[in-house]
């Protein structure tokens, strides 16, 4: 018998990641993109977007880290994971970020849109001063 063999094939990059995050007033974050391309295809640039703004990264409250390459699923893929970090979050946080990876031939991006969750002591929600 002969079976079919089915091989996961990427000739476009692909960028993904959650839709929404929420962290309560006060707390870090991370939003997380991950990235898949054509091993042929040389390490992108990456970035962050706030609300279709370049972001500044300022180490006290943004962080951006980029783990990989690393190897995809076959060895025609490679795994390309970008993090960033907000510290101590609040509502001038609230709104849309982007990530993005600039392959040159290409730009893939994915969007992310990020609240505030209420906070709660004891079941009952705090008054957060909004």
């Amino acid at each position: 018998a002969v079976f079919p063999v089915f091989i996961f094939l990427v000739n476009v990059p692909r960028i993904s990641a959650a839709l929404n995050a929420s962290a309560t007033p006060g707390s870090p974050t991370w939003l997380i993109c991950n990235v898949i391309y054509p091993a042929i295809l040389t390490s992108p640039k990456t970035y962050w977007l706030f609300n279709n703004t370049r972001l500044p990264l300022e180490p006290q409250h943004y962080q951006a880290e980029e783990y990989g390459p690393r190897m995809g699923p076959n060895a025609t893929t490679k795994l390309l994971t970008l993090e960033l970090h907000i510290y101590n979050v609040s509502a001038q946080d609230v709104g849309w970020y982007t990530c993005g990876a600039d392959f040159k031939i290409d730009v893939v991006t994915a969007n992310v849109f990020f609240s505030l969750k209420e906070a709660t002591i004891g079941g009952k929600t705090v008054d957060q001063g909004n």
